[in-house]
């Protein structure tokens, strides 16, 4: 969807997973210390030693760390333009605060079956798992830790009001249920949301396309 979006109406596009690389750079164990801690452990410790719901609670990029430096870059880009904004590190509760309409924000959300094909998708240069002892548990336990953070940004999204997917104002207001289509495009209203950039209702637009996760 971000790139379709880009595309058809002339967006810049904000890619917050390609910048994980330079702004862990930036980060030290005061500032990120559950990344600290990450970076100190095996890819046995990370991957395949402990539970999904111990390695998603210490994951640093699910739990918002670095997110002021995302906040840093956003801000150095021209205000006169539509920034197309999309990235698992988009939190719900990060990005509320900043968010001046509601409809700024869009979480997808996928299923179980699109994670698995994700993972599947990638090179072997990219497939850190293979990387340790016991790849095939490796692979279990991510996608069972992927799965959680998912049902977790929809409860968020679900949870606050604010944060709910509308439409235009005339017409139905359609909103992203995350009990229903999780994973499926068509849980996105994508006509509402190109509606608006063509109309450049929005200064800023703020897609989160949550996929899988690097390591």
């Amino acid at each position: 969807m971000t790139s379709h979006l880009a595309e058809r109406f002339g967006l810049r596009v904000y890619s917050s997973d390609l910048t994980i690389g330079v702004h862990a750079a930036r980060l030290d164990a005061a500032t990120a210390p559950l990344l600290d801690h990450f970076r100190r452990m095996s890819m046995d410790q990370r991957w395949v030693l402990r539970a999904p719901a111990i390695m998603y609670k210490t994951f640093p990029w699910f739990q918002g760390e670095g997110f002021d430096l995302l906040l840093e870059d956003l801000r150095s880009l021209p205000a006169n333009q539509v920034i197309l904004v999309e990235g698992f590190r988009l939190l719900p509760h990060l990005v509320q605060p900043y968010l001046s309409d509601p409809r700024h924000a869009v979480w997808l959300i996928p299923t179980p079956e699109f994670l698995r094909a994700a993972f599947a998708a990638r090179e072997d240069a990219e497939a850190f798992w293979l990387r340790t002892t016991d790849p095939a548990s490796a692979l279990a336990k991510l996608l069972q830790r992927d799965e959680i953070f998912a049902d977790d940004v929809a409860a968020a999204v679900e949870r606050n009001q604010a944060l709910r997917r509308r439409g235009p104002a005339s017409g139905a207001r359609p909103r992203v249920d995350p009990r229903r289509g999780r994973g499926h495009r068509r849980a996105v209203p994508r006509s509402a949301v190109a509606q608006a950039v063509a109309g450049r209702e929005w200064r800023r637009l703020v897609v989160c396309a949550r996929l899988s996760a690097p390591s």
